[in-house]
């Protein structure tokens, strides 16, 4: 039940655009990545939650405003 509530959180937060939960949630789905043998999300999860907590306030602010989003036509 913890999986599918943390996949649920997940895309919960890609489709609002919730940047903090879609960064909990990640994190919370990063040992499964590592218990179900996905080697490259395992590898390289730590290093995007790592380089997405590192950026500039004013781009978090943007993002947060959505202006960061693309825009489909």
């Amino acid at each position: 039940m913890e999986m599918v509530s943390v996949l649920l959180m997940f895309t919960r937060a890609q489709r609002e655009g919730i940047r903090d939960l879609h960064l909990h949630s990640f994190r919370q789905m990063l040992p499964y990545f590592f218990r179900y043998d996905h080697l490259n999300y395992a590898r390289w999860g730590s290093v995007y939650i790592a380089e997405m907590e590192q950026l500039p306030k004013e781009v978090f602010r943007r993002d947060q405003k959505g202006e960061l989003r693309c825009q489909m036509e």
